[in-house]
């Protein structure tokens, strides 16, 4: 890690350089992507592309530096820690970035830890990337990328591990994938909203009542739940979206608490990016 941004900073000085730490289990390639259009600055360029895809969007940026005349950023380097890594080792993630790597524009320069890792990658990825491989061991210990195991890389946020979130959701049907879905749509809509929405004042609401807003503005009362999963004929009956919730509940990955009018709200404890880095790599339908 050390060696590779010291390269970076001394040697790739033409240009921007993007730094992605692979390592960090909640890496995400859509944000990847988006700090990419971030520094190229250019938003009527990338104005109309969709952002659903994320190979359509990785085909987009590859495209603009292809044709970089008359462009604000001739090149861009992308330095990658632990290709590897946990959150960047799925097959969908690899070939984005073989997208970006066959632009004549982005030059990505990588590092990965694990002896197989070029398994990862069949012949039509690996022509993408056309390495040029260096045997660069330093010996140097793993301060920095261990010490996410036992806080940022366990992703623990009431004692819900992402991993095993993940894990939980591949076992389910695709029915209570769906439900799930539903919340989780939900609260990235509404995080989404309030980031784009003006920070106001204090109203003179004591800190027990702004967490109780705060999760009644993230979360689902119960019946407005039910109803959504109802309306998306996900369930038939209030008594079998409880049992759909009964997984769900035990692993703590939906949790629900009591409002002062009695309501139940649910809601789950994870941050934004991790829903987006589970979203990565379970798909929800």
């Amino acid at each position: 890690r050390e060696l590779l941004n010291r390269f970076a900073t001394t040697m790739l000085t033409d240009a921007p350089v993007l730094i992605v730490n692979g390592y960090f289990p909640s890496s995400n390639i859509r944000y990847v992507l988006s700090r990419i259009m971030d520094a190229v600055g250019d938003k009527e360029y990338f104005s109309t592309v969709s952002t659903s895809s994320v190979t359509d969007l990785a085909a987009t940026i590859a495209a603009y530096f292809d044709d970089w005349q008359g462009r604000r950023l001739e090149r861009l380097y992308l330095v990658i820690h632990n290709i590897d890594g946990p959150a960047l080792r799925k097959e969908t993630v690899q070939s984005v970035l073989g997208i970006l790597a066959c632009s004549s524009g982005i030059h990505i320069i990588a590092s990965v830890d694990h002896i197989n890792a070029p398994l990862m990658w069949d012949a039509s990825i690996l022509s993408h990337f056309n390495w040029c491989w260096h045997d660069l061991t330093t010996f140097a210990p793993y301060y920095v990328e261990t010490s996410y195991e036992n806080s940022t890389m366990m992703l623990k946020t009431q004692n819900v591990d992402v991993r095993g979130v993940v894990h939980v959701l591949s076992s389910l049907t695709s029915n209570a994938k769906s439900i799930f879905k539903v919340l989780v749509e939900h609260q990235l809509k509404i995080e989404e909203e309030d980031e784009d929405s003006p920070k106001g004042g204090s109203n003179g609401v004591g800190e027990g009542e702004e967490e109780a807003a705060a999760l009644a503005t993230n979360g689902l009362l119960f019946h407005t739940y039910y109803t959504r999963c109802r309306d998306a004929f996900l369930v038939s009956s209030e008594l079998t979206f409880r049992s759909q919730l009964t997984e769900f509940r035990d692993h703590k990955i939906i949790q629900s608490k009591r409002m002062p009018d009695g309501s139940e709200l649910l809601f789950t404890p994870l941050k934004s990016h991790q829903l987006r880095a589970i979203l990565e790599q379970v798909d929800l339908g």
